[in-house]
């Protein structure tokens, strides 16, 4: 067989699914790995959840995932790790109350503060000591209409040298500073966490595990994904787009809705570029059920279409095989998780048969066409696309980045992302495309390297549209 040339790059395994739980007969796939979802639960939980596994399937190797956004058993910030209380560091909103998400009520979100890091790294290490053949953070950045709590103060003084100000969420100028800051706190976050588990373990595989800027509008999440996935510590990059993200509504003709095979070429692409601009392996994940049901009331024939649309959107990008097939099992085969619908054996079925096509799909790496696709069109997905999410100016919204190109995917031309950071990438992808397509209303260039880069394609004969004024 002709293998893809990044095989050696994922150690020949490019399949896994993701659970929470302990080992369970009904939810063993057919994957090379199973990856531990572990977030503050105590150290000795990994080394748990990884002898279940190794006991009932003595060949089933397993990576360990992190979210580092929420100390989702308090054992940080109520002084569990090191007798000392970190309260300053949970995100507050400016009449002072914790920030929260839904799903998951009563567990603090969290500044990634040096301290903080120190900590994660902390159990990506035990994770790496347990076996782990990687470690994975996941879903980076500050969420929701926060900046209030302490810890942010500290961090604006330091990082601005300027006393912080209450008029955070007021000011569009303070605001668009708050977010550079927040964006910068997240890169650190990795580049700290990353850098110590590398000098633990010299081998150790680190995964950036994130969702796009378009997935971020909605909690005015900073975070961008370039210049994090730049940095040398970052061995791959997992994309989290799946049946919620691909949700995402916008606006067209005149109806705001969810279009969902459109969100998903488009996310999926977002991430095959930012592997080929970094050099770095990508794995796409897969959900067929998704989260919030409580609120949702989501259907399975409503989950089955989601589910389709992922699977149509993801395959589009070949050069893409490595996959995490089932986002929490247990919910999908609906072994677990009240509240989901059922599953009929129907749709296990189904389930099953892509699962194992994805086991597979590295023999398939002929590039997808379109009879009618006569130009290769990109559009700039810049670091900064949420620095206005959600602002005192009304702020920016999906309408802000779909406007740009529904109306040419919606005519049969397919679009793909280009996401673009401060720093120079490993490879120039803007050549491969006919045109580019801009705008700096809502994404604001930090530095002059976006204008620099665009002059230089458009004096190589490429052409960019240009979106400009409200």
């Amino acid at each position: 067989e002709n293998l893809p040339p990044t095989w050696e790059k994922t150690g020949n395994l490019n399949t896994f699914y993701q659970t929470g739980g302990q080992y369970d007969a009904r939810t063993l796939l057919q994957s090379d790995y199973v990856k531990l979802a572990f977030s503050g639960l105590g150290a000795g939980n990994i080394e748990t959840l990884a002898k279940s596994f190794r006991e009932a399937v003595v060949s089933k190797q397993f990576s360990v995932g992190m979210g580092v956004a929420q100390d989702q058993a308090n054992f940080y910030t109520d002084g569990s790790y090191d007798g000392v209380k970190h309260e300053d560091i949970i995100i507050r909103k400016k009449d002072g109350s914790i920030w929260q998400f839904g799903l998951l009520p009563g567990l603090p979100y969290v500044l990634p503060t040096t301290g903080w890091n120190d900590y994660i790294a902390d159990l990506c290490i035990k994770a790496l000591d347990a076996g782990a053949i990687d470690v994975s953070l996941e879903e980076i950045g500050v969420f929701g209409d926060t900046g209030y709590e302490q810890a942010f103060r500290d961090e604006w003084k330091a990082y601005y040298g300027t006393d912080w100000s209450d008029k955070l969420w007021d000011d569009p100028n303070l605001y668009f500073m708050g977010q550079h800051l927040r964006n910068y706190l997240s890169t650190r976050q990795i580049e700290q966490v990353f850098t110590k588990v590398k000098e633990a373990h010299p081998d150790g595989k680190c995964v950036l595990t994130n969702h796009t800027s378009m997935a971020y509008y909605g909690f005015s999440n900073a975070c961008g994904n370039h210049d994090m996935a730049m940095l040398d510590v970052v061995d791959e990059i997992e994309g989290q787009t799946w049946s919620n993200t691909i949700e995402t509504p916008f606006m067209y003709n005149g109806q705001t809705k969810a279009y969902p095979f459109v969100n998903g070429f488009f996310d999926y692409s977002y991430w095959t570029n930012l592997g080929k601009q970094t050099g770095k392996p990508v794995a796409f994940i897969t959900d067929p059920k998704g989260d919030g049901f409580d609120v949702t009331g989501r259907t399975l024939e409503e989950c089955k279409a989601l589910y389709q649309h992922q699977i149509v959107s993801q395959t589009a990008f070949s050069s893409i095989y490595k996959n995490n097939v089932v986002v929490w099992p247990d919910r999908s085969y609906s072994w677990g998780f009240d509240g989901t619908p059922v599953a009929t054996d129907a749709y296990r079925t189904i389930m099953n048969n892509i699962v194992s096509t994805q086991t597979g799909l590295y023999r398939y790496q002929e590039p997808v066409t379109t009879e009618n696709q006569d130009l290769k069109v990109g559009c700039l997905v810049l670091d900064t696309a949420c620095y206005q999410a959600g602002g005192p100016d009304g702020g920016a919204s999906p309408n802000d980045q779909y406007d740009m190109f529904a109306g040419l995917m919606f005519n049969g031309l397919m679009v793909e992302a280009i996401p673009f950071g401060t720093n120079e990438s490993k490879t120039d992808i803007f050549k491969d495309y006919d045109m580019l397509i801009a705008s700096y209303d809502t994404m604001k260039p930090i530095n002059d390297l976006c204008n620099q880069k665009l002059k230089a394609y458009m004096e190589n004969g490429g052409t960019v549209l240009f979106y400009g004024g409200k």
